[in-house]
């Protein structure tokens, strides 16, 4: 879907892809891989300001890729809050209102609507394979250990499947 010689690409994304790719210091690659990538109002006020200046997403407050972004208060964003968190649901409406095709979210039931909407999905590990595929970074293992000691959750089958994807296992 994405590669280094194609046009640029264009993303918007949810709260958890961000925190996760700041904390392995990787908000430079993802600019590099997404030429823009539109942040929705309630991600930024959660990964920004509630998230109390966190030091690890000044790269995303000065990237010149990252767009904070307002959304459209529309009947499909209220629905939407039905089902999701805010974030979420802004990611999936932002993505729509502006043509965006790809949303960088790792919340599986965000993703299956995503999905459904017709929306590709790429999550933190999917992330990491492509950022490894394109070489911008040389393994999966180390930042993906990096994420499990911070807290990031996903199933040793998920793990083990990624690994294998990576060629790391």
């Amino acid at each position: 879907m994405v590669n280094k010689e194609q046009s640029p690409t264009v993303a918007v994304a949810d709260s958890s892809f961000l925190i996760a790719v700041c904390w392995l210091g990787l908000a430079d690659v993802l600019a590099e891989i997404f030429s823009e990538i539109y942040v929705p109002e309630a991600v930024w006020r959660e990964v920004v300001e509630e998230g109390g200046e966190r030091e690890e997403t000044v790269p995303l407050r000065c990237s010149s890729a990252v767009q904070r972004s307002s959304v459209e208060e529309t009947e499909r964003l209220r629905l939407l809050k039905f089902f999701l968190d805010e974030g979420e649901a802004e990611v999936i409406s932002l993505a729509l209102e502006r043509n965006v095709s790809i949303v960088l979210i790792d919340e599986i039931k965000a993703r299956k609507v995503a999905q459904q909407m017709g929306l590709y999905t790429i999550g933190t590990l999917g992330f990491l394979l492509l950022a490894k595929e394109l070489r911008y970074i040389e393994q999966v293992r180390p930042l993906l250990d990096t994420l499990l000691a911070k807290g990031f959750r996903v199933s040793k089958e998920l793990q083990e499947a990624v690994l294998r994807t990576a060629g790391e296992q």
